[in-house]
């Protein structure tokens, strides 16, 4: 394909502006691929708007609009029916709902739809909504295959269009923390942070009920007496400062309060030292995981894995592989035994966490992300 003939545009999901500023998987998936697809192809971003980005802009032959989020869906419609025909192919991300006004607005581009998580499933879109979606869509990408199967459970006649894209990490960005950078920076950011001679768990994620921060918090409250040095760093925003569940992990904290680090929001291009500066990355999902992209970054960091067997996790995670996987989810003294035995076998955690960076450096690297987006691209186009 030449970058003169393909015109396609992603079509981020509401929650962010790309780049990523503001976080987000999706986000930050499309900053992942979006330099090695303008390589090839003429590309166009759409995303909501920032304060800190302009609305319009060009760089790196990259054309980015963005629309303010109470406008979001209605601003990309009215720009595709000012310029009919101007994309060959949109490619939308997670958003199933608008793929159809999509379509209309752009009849005669090629429409791809990416899962990243279950928004096709009874309650959120009717039956013969999805089936019209399916039957427009050239191609449908599941970030797991979790998520592909409970599609294609629901609407079997999308099987022939179903294909798995795994997410992945930027790996230039991600030295192990065995790596002389890697060594570096933890031992920076360890003093820096007040760390220094302590075990230190860590959680990235958003702060909900469903990800299972209270029962790590009950996890860390089983361990703290026996083990002195212990403290939990929480990484990631929430959506409610007072809602019930943020008052209720602070009431679940106050007995370890000044052993546990709630840090609030951290930027992208900062989360990696916390991954470096822990001794092991958590996971306490309480819910069915798409495939939470913070097991890639886990993975790439050389961080040892504990998390949960839910949804699409063990798909990337493999228990006593390159982490350690818990079907008894639900409960605190499983995870804490898991912490304890983990911490107390140091040679395994390693072990585990190294062939981690093995699996991320051949499989899900960002240029194997990209490059597999491509192919799909190619193939979708070559059927006009």
């Amino acid at each position: 394909m030449s970058v003169l003939q393909v015109r396609i545009a992603l079509i981020s999901s509401d929650k962010g502006p790309v780049p990523a500023i503001r976080g987000g998987s999706i986000q930050i998936l499309i900053d992942g691929i979006k330099d090695f697809l303008a390589q090839h192809i003429k590309l166009t971003v759409y995303s909501i708007a920032d304060p800190s980005l302009p609305e319009q802009e060009t760089q790196e032959g990259i054309q980015y609009l963005r629309f303010k989020k109470d406008s979001y869906w209605a601003g990309i419609i009215t720009d595709l029916q000012r310029q009919p025909g101007e994309f060959d192919l949109i490619h939308i991300f997670n958003r199933p709902r608008y793929v159809l006004p999509i379509k209309e607005a752009s009849p005669d581009s090629r429409i791809i739809l990416s899962l990243h998580n279950k928004m096709m499933r009874a309650g959120l879109m009717k039956r013969s909504e999805a089936m019209a979606v399916i039957d427009v869509s050239d191609r449908i990408l599941a970030i797991s295959n979790y998520i592909a199967s409970t599609l294609i459970r629901r609407f079997g006649e999308a099987a022939p269009k179903v294909r798995l894209w795994y997410s992945g990490v930027a790996m230039a960005q991600w030295p192990p923390v065995w790596s002389p950078e890697g060594k570096e920076i933890r031992e920076t950011w360890r003093r820096e942070h007040g760390f220094a001679g302590k075990k230190v768990l860590l959680f990235t994620g958003r702060i909900l009920r469903k990800k299972g921060v209270h029962v790590l918090i009950e996890a860390f409250r089983l361990l703290a007496q026996d083990i002195t040095d212990l403290i939990l760093v929480i990484v990631g925003d929430y959506e409610h400062a007072h809602s019930g569940y943020w008052q209720y992990l602070h009431q679940l904290s106050q007995p370890v309060y000044d052993r546990i680090i709630f840090t609030g929001f951290v930027p992208p291009d900062k989360i990696h030292g916390y991954y470096l500066a822990a001794d092991i990355f958590i996971c306490p999902s309480q819910w069915p995981e798409p495939l939470g992209r913070v097991h890639y970054e886990a993975m790439a960091a050389g961080t040892p894995i504990i998390t949960m067997n839910r949804g699409g996790i063990p798909e990337v995670i493999q228990d006593q592989i390159n982490g350690i996987v818990i079907s008894d989810y639900r409960n605190p003294a499983a995870l804490a035994r898991a912490i304890k035995d983990l911490l107390a076998h140091p040679q395994e955690a390693r072990a585990m966490a190294e062939r981690g960076r093995q699996i991320v450096e051949e499989k899900f690297s960002f240029e194997r992300v990209a490059a597999e987006i491509l192919r799909h691209y190619q193939e979708v186009l070559a059927y006009n």
